[in-house]
């Protein structure tokens, strides 16, 4: 759905919908890697709600333009 790169500190925000199509059961995924998808695994959501879906990803922003994530 969204995929955000940080160049200068080498950090991927995914943002998807999990089981896709499935709006019963299915939740907001986001994830944040080190590098790229192969790089670790820095730090994890999932959520149905949005504003807390929207809140974590402006915290993730914030924290890596300040080199905190």
């Amino acid at each position: 759905m969204l995929q955000l790169v940080h160049r200068g500190r080498h950090r991927l925000i995914d943002l998807g919908f999990y089981p896709e199509g499935d709006f019963v059961d299915g939740a907001y995924g986001q994830v944040m890697h080190e590098g790229n998808f192969t790089g670790p695994r820095l730090a994890e959501c999932r959520t149905q709600d949005r504003a807390k879906l929207i809140a974590t990803l402006e915290q993730w922003m914030a924290k890596v333009s300040r080199g905190e994530m």
